[in-house]
């Protein structure tokens, strides 16, 4: 160990004389300079990670033109990749000339009311490289380096507008290493742009099986190493479009590219543009062991401030919600759903499409959430997105799409008390569709509107810039046990939690017990352990939670009384979650603490069963008393045991292939 560290220990101070040269023949830019800097590195602040930067030399057949390459260890996580920008007014591709560079360290701190952990703390190095172009025009490239990934955006400055025909960002990835990541959904059909394809491993290099190219995120093992990288994006605003991979990487070149034309049916540019200066969205590559990979919270770290105000609205919770399992939405199916709400704890009820067909809807709907107020539960209403960017007849449509419609039905919405929507069908990552996910999200905050998107794109650091932002789907969820068309299995689950859920809230609508069993195989425990893997700030419970006492939750309460107690009591949102064990090919087990309660679920894949023992070392002190939940003799049955532990102690977790375990660690 003492070995380990002085090696180490050299190894950051050889670093440090690196940067340091750098630095130096950096800062001779100013004054009688012979030859610019062509090199530039930016290490984490614990030194292990580690972001180079290349401008080209004249000599090269690409003369000109900026490359990075990242390391960890001195181990290479990311290859030497493009970079640079396209745009019909002036590129930013070769020919790039140095102007300057600066330096600055990130320390912030801020909290976050949803996600995997309340308390952030910030903490990174970032370097800004300006360069020009052959005419004159200028670009910075930013770069930051955090202890858990890497991220890179660009800054054109200038005035006017500006039309982008092409991304040149490029990640150089080990041809052949395992790779987690899903295609992104067919062209020309409904749905497109909405992240419900399945996930798979394939190797990475491998083409997509179809056109539209493979979707953010996608998760990268490092061979030979304990390295793993997740790449993503972050801070995407109205002056970009969602971006992806392109479907036939070159060598395991992953390189950018902009939305398809026949998304939103065709309604929107698929090129963006923008008015100077414009700030692309952060290029981000969380980095590390599959730990660090889970826990990271850097899309939101990279991501901008809320504004200050009153979040006291602001309220993550668990929600009843009817329509993964009835066909009829009325006022009277609701009022029951109500009901379980209340009996079984929960803080919310989501009453789904069509509520605005109910007759004198306009008397009812207030009513309900007038009545659902003074039992302490809070009423939202789900909108079409649409516009012509979907033909979705389900409704209310229109309402959601003109600002000016929009902040009219959202004061009449306020007005009736309701505190929260839900909006789908967005179906494209084009500008236009981008514009209007954050002008719906900052129009709700206004009139104290939480918000779920659904039918949606992938999550981008939009929950810390506006709290009321409560969850998103982008995700093949529960709800595809209903349509039983290929639905996720066992595996997909575990690959949800390495891969999809690790970049923000995932609305999966958990804990549907006979059709998840019935259609995909799922067992009853694998189905509750959801509600602790799968982190969303509203919860949205997919099973029945009406007045039949033999289908749906109340049978099931009724057969085992401690699901009823873990189901009343499991938090939705989180102060810390850790990754204990785990293997995106295999099994995910997950802690995550609430106040001084801790919950621990794991997940098995369709192949190997886990035996393994669990340190308990991130417990407080004292006694807790552990109470695990666990699969019976038969898919439909569970059972539960007690004992008291402490920190010193470990706990055996063995959990059947394609199955669940949950543990409630509770400080005495």
């Amino acid at each position: 160990m003492m070995r380990d560290g002085i090696q180490r220990s050299a190894l950051h101070l050889c670093r440090w004389l690196f940067v340091t040269t750098l630095l130096l023949v950096g800062a001779c830019d100013e004054g009688s300079v012979a030859v610019a800097p062509t090199q530039w590195s930016l290490l984490s602040p614990d030194g292990r990670l580690e972001v180079r930067v290349e401008l080209l030399s004249d000599g090269d057949a690409a003369a000109g033109r900026l490359v990075y390459s990242m390391t960890r260890d001195d181990v290479p996580l990311v290859g030497q990749s493009p970079l640079g920008l396209r745009m019909e007014q002036a590129d930013f591709d070769l020919e790039l000339s140095y102007v300057s560079a600066s330096r600055r360290s990130v320390d912030e701190s801020y909290t976050m009311l949803v996600g995997k952990r309340a308390q952030r703390d910030v903490a990174g190095n970032e370097l800004t490289l300006r360069m020009a172009n052959s005419g004159g025009d200028e670009m910075a490239l930013i770069v930051r380096v955090h202890d858990d990934g890497a991220a890179f955006r660009y800054r054109v400055f200038g005035e006017g507008s500006v039309d982008i025909e092409e991304e040149l960002t490029g990640f150089q990835m080990e041809e052949g290493a395992r790779a987690y990541m899903a295609p992104y959904d067919l062209s020309g059909v409904l749905f497109m742009g909405v992240y419900e394809q399945l996930w798979r491993q394939v190797e990475a290099g491998a083409p997509v099986p179809q056109s539209s190219g493979w979707a953010m995120p996608a998760l990268f093992e490092v061979p030979d190493s304990n390295a793993w990288v997740l790449i993503t994006e972050a801070d995407l605003d109205g002056q970009y479009a969602g971006t992806r991979f392109s479907p036939r990487p070159d060598e395991a070149m992953y390189t950018l590219r902009f939305p398809d034309e026949s998304e939103g049916q065709g309604v929107g540019a698929a090129l963006p543009t923008s008015t100077l200066p414009l700030t692309t969205p952060w290029r981000v590559m969380i980095a590390g062991d599959l730990e660090t990979i889970v826990e990271s919270t850097l899309v939101d770290d990279l991501s901008r401030p809320a504004e200050p105000s009153d979040t006291t609205w602001v309220r993550p919770g668990r929600a009843a919600w009817s329509w993964l399992t009835q066909d009829v939405v009325s006022d009277i199916l609701q009022r029951e759903y109500l009901a379980s709400a209340v009996e079984f704890g929960w803080e919310h009820l989501l009453v789904d499409a069509n509520w605005n067909l109910w007759p004198d809807y306009e008397t009812a709907i207030p009513t309900l959430v007038s009545d659902a107020a003074d039992l302490g539960v809070s009423v939202h209403l789900w909108y079409n997105s649409g516009g012509a960017h979907n033909f979705s007849t389900e409704a209310p449509r229109d309402r959601m799409l003109d600002q000016a419609t929009r902040r009219a039905e959202m004061a009449r919405l306020q007005q009736w008390g309701v505190a929260g929507i839900k909006v789908d069908f967005f179906e494209s990552d084009k500008q236009d569709r981008i514009q209007q996910y954050l002008g719906l999200i900052s129009d709700a905050a206004d009139f104290e509107l939480m918000v779920n998107v659904h039918g949606c794109t992938l999550p981008r650091g939009w929950q810390r810039s506006w709290p009321n932002l409560m969850t998103y789907e982008a995700v093949r969820g529960g709800e595809f046990y209903r349509f039983d068309m290929n639905p996720p299995d066992a595996d997909t689950h575990v690959l949800y939690a390495f891969g999809r859920n690790v970049v923000g809230s995932m609305d999966y609508t958990p804990v549907v017990f006979q059709e998840a069993l019935s259609v995909g195989g799922i067992p009853y425990i694998a189905s509750l352990a959801q509600a602790v893997v799968f982190e969303s700030g509203i919860t949205h419970f997919g099973g029945r939670a009406d007045g039949e006492e033999q289908q749906g939750y109340r049978a099931v309460f009724a057969a085992y009384p401690f699901v009823r107690e873990f189901m009343s009591a499991v938090p939705a949102a989180w102060d810390e979650t850790l990754l204990l064990s785990g293997d995106p090919s295999s099994h995910v087990l997950l802690a995550r603490r609430r106040s001084s309660t801790w919950y621990l679920a794991a997940l098995t894949g369709n192949g190997d069963a886990i035996d393994i023992e669990v340190p308990l070392r991130f417990l407080g002190d004292g006694e807790y008393q552990a109470s695990i939940l666990e699969g019976g003799t038969e898919p439909t049955s569970m059972v539960r045991t007690s004992s008291i532990v402490h920190r010193d102690d470990t706990l055996r977790v063995e959990v059947p292939a394609a199955s669940g375990w949950i543990a409630i660690l509770s400080q005495q």
